[in-house]
Parts: C-alpha cells; structure tokens; sequence
C-alpha cells in the first residue's frame, strides 16, 4: 500500500518554530480569541471600527472587517457574548481554530506583502480579506508599519509556512 503521507510537508513546531533571515522574520501567534460575527455587523458589540488594509492596528483588543456583512473579533481575552444568533440581529461564532495567525516584521516585510499580494503596498482597502501568497488570508498591519498579522485557515498553515521558507528576497 501506498504511503501518501510522505507527499506532505510536515507540520512545524509551531511552539518553537521561526523563521529568521537578515529582512524579516516570521512566528505563529498563539493565545488570541477570534470571534466571527456575521449579519447586522454594525449591532455588534464590538469597541472600535473594524480595520482593513492600510491602517495600523493597534493592542490585542481589535476587529477587522472581512465583507461587507462579516467581522472578525480578536482579542487576547476570551468573549463574554454567547454565540450564536443574537436577537440585535448578527451571529456569532467561535473562531480560534478557524485560521492560524502568523506574524511577519522586519524591514523587508514590505517585499514579503509584494511577493504574496497584489495590493499596494501603502494602498488602503475597507477590508482586510485578500489573496496572499495564492491562499485566501485576512492580513493588515499591527503595532507598527512593517509588522503584519496574517490569519490563514488553519487546514492551509503548513503550505503557507513553506512558501514563507521559500521566499528569496536576494
């Protein structure tokens, strides 16, 4: 019989696992809460407005928009609201498994994001939804201009850690 299972990548260390070169680096964020919220976005009780490309997003306590009727909280603390169809007329749904979150800083970041996407890099788009890296992904900046987050659903984390070995900036 057949062995399929050495046609995969393995699945990294995430714990311990980073990617260091003289540009940039990479590491998997860990302890966020991420909460989707789908319908009436704008009845959900979320802090501050929801943030797409361009913006810098500030703290561990923050939304950002993914359509036009949907939103993804995250937090480092857990959520107080039940999930589920809420009365005001949105849902909520328990995401932390939904995408794996990587973090990207470093002085050649802006290189990274031109090689994943085809946005600009100093463009603003309302939501933070794009293709990056051929996958679908959520990324916008956090704390400073070159560190980006970069939610990827969570079946596609291994590819796109080994695109992210990959990337040659030389």
């Amino acid at each position: 019989m057949r062995d399929f299972a050495k046609k995969w990548a393995r699945v990294p260390d995430w714990e311990n696992q980073t990617i260091e070169t003289a540009g940039f680096s990479v590491k998997r964020v860990f302890g966020l809460h991420q909460t989707l919220i789908s319908g009436a976005i704008d009845k959900a009780p979320v802090k501050r407005k929801p943030m797409g490309w361009g913006p810098i997003v500030k703290g561990n306590d923050y939304t950002i928009q993914i359509s036009r009727d949907r939103i993804l909280h995250i937090s480092d603390k857990s959520t107080k609201q039940p999930f589920g169809w809420q009365e005001a007329g949105f849902a909520t749904s328990c995401a932390d498994d939904l995408y794996a979150v990587f973090e990207i800083s470093g002085e050649d970041c802006n290189q990274v994001f031109a090689r994943a996407s085809t946005l600009p890099w100093n463009g603003e788009s309302k939501s933070a939804a794009m293709q990056f890296s051929k996958l679908n992904a959520l990324v916008y900046r956090h704390e400073e201009a070159n560190k980006l987050r970069v939610h990827i659903d969570s079946p596609s984390a291994t590819a796109f850690w080994t695109w992210l070995e990959q990337v040659n900036l030389a």
